[in-house]
C-alpha cells in the first residue's frame, strides 16, 4: 500500500520523465545513476541538472522530490520514497524500475502512471493500443511539427504531399505534406515499397485504429486547424486522453490550438 507521500513522489517522476525531449540520450535502466561515486550510493549527485546516465530512480534528484538526500542508497530511495522495495516479491519493483525495462524515459512514465491508476502491475498497454515504436515515433513527430516556423508554408491537412507520391519512401522537403506526410521529414523513415497508408498504420497507428487515425491526421482539420504546431499539439494531446467526440471533435482549444 502506497502512502500518499509515494504516490505524490511517483506522480512527479511521471510528470517529469514524460516531458523529456525526444534526444534525450541520458536514460538507461541498468544504471541507477552515473553522477554518484557510485552508482548504488546517493552521494556525489548533483540535483541541479543531469549530466550523465541514469535510470527512472537516479532521476528523482532532477525532478524537485525532497528526501532523497538522506537516502543511503538508490534502492532506499526507490523502496522509501517512490514505494517500489527491490527487496519485496510484490513485483513492484521489476515493473517500475527494474533493468530489464527498455530505455526509455516516457515508458517508465507510462508504467508508473498505469500503476498509479489501477493500482496494478497487470494489464499496462501503451495509450490507444499503439506499439513503443509507434508511440515515440508520434512524439517525435510531434516534436518536429511543433517546432517548425510560424510562416511554414509546406503543409496542408489535406494531403499527404502534393507532388503524387505515392510512396512514402519518395517524399521530399519542397512539396506540401500533412503531418502523417511530413514523417519521412521529422526521421521516421518509411520502408521500400511501402505507401502512405502502409506508412501510416505502420509506423504511426496500427490497424483497427480508425478513430485514433482520423483524430490526429484526418484532411477534415484543414477547415478548423491547418498548421503544423496544431497537428503536433493534437497528436500529444490523443496520446494521453480519451478522444474528444460529437460536438467537441474539432474543437481546437481541447489541445491548446
Amino acid at each position: 500500500m502506497l502512502t500518499d507521500l509515494q504516490r505524490h513522489n511517483l506522480s512527479i517522476l511521471a510528470d517529469y520523465l514524460i516531458e523529456l525531449p525526444v534526444d534525450y540520450t541520458h536514460f538507461r535502466m541498468s544504471i541507477y545513476n552515473q553522477d554518484s561515486l557510485a552508482s548504488f550510493y546517493t552521494e556525489g549527485v548533483d540535483p541541479r541538472g543531469c549530466g550523465t546516465a541514469a535510470c527512472a530512480v537516479g532521476h528523482v534528484p532532477y525532478t524537485g522530490i525532497v528526501g532523497w538526500e538522506t537516502q543511503h542508497t538508490w534502492n532506499d530511495v526507490a523502496a522509501n520514497l517512490l514505494g517500489a522495495d527491490p527487496k519485496s516479491d510484490d513485483r513492484i519493483f521489476p515493473f517500475l524500475f527494474g533493468s530489464a525495462n527498455v530505455d526509455c524515459p516516457w515508458a517508465a512514465a507510462l508504467r508508473i502512471r498505469h500503476f498509479l491508476e489501477t493500482g496494478s502491475v497487470e494489464g499496462f498497454e501503451y495509450p490507444h493500443g499503439l506499439t513503443l515504436e509507434q508511440y515515440q515515433n508520434l512524439r517525435r513527430l510531434a516534436a518536429y511539427l511543433i517546432a517548425l516556423p510560424e510562416d511554414y508554408r509546406e503543409f496542408d491537412m489535406a494531403w499527404w504531399t502534393d507532388d503524387y507520391t505515392r510512396y512514402a519512401e519518395d517524399s521530399v522537403c519542397g512539396t506540401v505534406a500533412c503531418a502523417g506526410g511530413h514523417g519521412p521529414r521529422a526521421g521516421i523513415a518509411a520502408l521500400p515499397g511501402e505507401d502512405w497508408e502502409a506508412y501510416i498504420s505502420r509506423a504511426f497507428t496500427g490497424r483497427g485504429n480508425a478513430a485514433f487515425e482520423i483524430y490526429i491526421f484526418g484532411a477534415n482539420w484543414k477547415q478548423y486547424d491547418n498548421t503544423p504546431q496544431g497537428a503536433g499539439k493534437r497528436i500529444l494531446y490523443a496520446l494521453h486522453n480519451d478522444l474528444p467526440t460529437g460536438d467537441r471533435r474539432y474543437d481546437t482549444s481541447i489541445y491548446g490550438g
